[in-house]
């Protein structure tokens, strides 16, 4: 018994969608999927993660957990670390 050939997973040409209705879906559908992975891992790993997404027509999306506001005031509030003197190198 032979098997029959595969052809397996094809590649996807990317490019710029120009039908509106279009690429609302996708955006939609891409969005989803990029809060879905982060949500994983912050269940799984226990971390803090926040993602903000801007769409064309500029509405803005986020992620964040626990809260994206206070890691994004974590972030921007942070104290850079301390600069050594490296000229030995």
């Amino acid at each position: 018994m032979s098997k029959k050939p595969n052809m397996g997973r094809q590649m996807i040409k990317i490019g710029k969608i120009d039908v509106k209705n279009h690429l609302q879906v996708t955006f939609s559908k891409r969005c989803s999927g990029l809060f879905k992975k982060p949500s994983e891992l912050c269940r799984i790993c226990g971390v803090e993660i926040a993602i903000i997404i801007f769409s064309h027509s500029r509405k803005a999306y986020s992620f964040g957990y626990a809260n994206v506001e206070s890691i994004n005031d974590r972030f921007l509030s942070r104290n850079p670390l301390p600069i050594y003197n490296t000229s030995y190198f």
